[in-house]
């Protein structure tokens, strides 16, 4: 039988065409819409959950704070941080990130940028091992999660 024969093909009308879905079923679908300039379609925002949507700190309304503050967290961090190894004198940046969460625990750790040396993956190294003391950051009077950015400046001579 070829399309033009189908009795199913006959009954539909212009405005209508077959899609065929991956089970191999035929279904009706309108396309007057595809057939309208882009002008007359609505904006449409989409739905993003608040409840996973990462802030800036610089976004809050009250920053994260480490419990036993700031000079606590950069102490742990430079005691914890095993410097690597150079062959000359090097200035190594990077630049790391990760999320606290609402609770106050820290997930998600990247190198944003440099790593050189081994940095970035020492520097996630520390900071999985660093107790999560976090009191959360807050938009609108809630607990959010919050992306902190960690910049890293080593200063390195030969061993």
């Amino acid at each position: 039988m070829t399309l033009k024969n189908n009795p199913l093909l006959n009954v539909l009308n212009k405005k209508t065409i077959i899609a065929i879905a991956c089970t191999g079923i035929l279904y009706p679908v309108n396309i007057t819409a595809a057939k309208q300039p882009f002008s007359k379609f609505k904006e449409v925002k989409l739905y993003q959950d608040q409840e996973e949507k990462i802030y800036p700190v610089k976004k809050l309304d009250i920053k994260p704070q480490y419990v036993g503050g700031e000079e606590k967290f950069y102490d742990y961090f430079r005691n914890n941080l095993n410097i690597p190894e150079v062959d000359k004198d090097v200035k190594i940046i990077t630049e790391m990130s990760f999320v606290i969460e609402k609770d106050g625990t820290m997930s998600n750790f990247k190198i944003e940028k440099g790593g050189e040396y081994g940095v970035g993956e020492e520097a996630i190294r520390v900071l999985k091992e660093m107790p999560s003391e976090w009191i959360p950051g807050q938009k609108n009077g809630k607990a959010v999660r919050s992306l902190f950015k960690l910049p890293i400046t080593l200063r390195v001579k030969k061993s």
